[in-house]
């Protein structure tokens, strides 16, 4: 589906896109909580976030702008682009980026334009301390066998699936009940 959200006015703006689905935004809301299952679209250039925490496993993307602390958490290929003067913290596997410009009105199209730098971004699925030495160390355990490898991975795949659906759902619950608490305090009906 595709949702269109022209004057979002929000202290919390929690949403999922669990799929395929789409999203625009414009307008403002003090804190932003996105979590994108799949190969989901958050156009949302136009909406600016106080802070923002977003999750992203697969290949889906969103853009919105931030001139506070932006959080993101990636598995898979989708891209997260923030504009404005944000703090980024990236964690995650695959391709997947936070691209913080650092600039509000930076061109994206504009070749002959100066490239923006990145704004204060750390990618922790690299860090990896270097091993210490112990002094009698035990023999390895061996290494298991490829189809065990196989075995394990599947499950390793299988628990984190279940663990984002289960993610999504409550996501799905909270933006449901902050729909409702607007819904309310603009006095229209709720449709939930």
């Amino acid at each position: 589906g595709v949702i269109n959200l022209p004057k979002l006015d929000a202290d919390q703006f929690a949403l999922t896109i669990a799929g395929s689905g789409q999203i625009s935004a414009e307008g403002e809301a003090d804190a932003l909580e996105m979590t994108i299952a799949g190969s989901g679209q958050a156009n949302m250039a136009n909406l600016t976030v106080a802070n923002a925490e977003v999750t992203v496993v697969g290949s889906g993307n969103a853009e919105f702008a931030s001139n506070g602390t932006v959080e993101g958490s990636f598995v898979g290929s989708g891209n997260v682009t923030v504009t404005g003067n944000a703090t980024c913290d990236m964690s995650g596997v695959g391709s997947g980026q936070l691209i913080c410009s650092g600039s509000p009105t930076a061109p994206a199209a504009d070749a002959a334009a100066e490239p923006t730098e990145p704004a204060q971004i750390t990618d922790q699925s690299t860090a990896v301390p270097p091993p210490v030495p112990t002094p009698e160390a035990p023999e390895p355990a061996p290494a298991p066998a490829s189809g065990d490898v196989a075995n394990l991975r599947a499950e390793a795949e299988l628990k984190r699936a279940e663990a984002e659906a289960a993610r999504a759902e409550a996501d799905a619950a909270r933006a449901e009940a902050a729909l409702r608490a607007a819904e309310a305090r603009a006095g229209a009906p709720s449709t939930a």
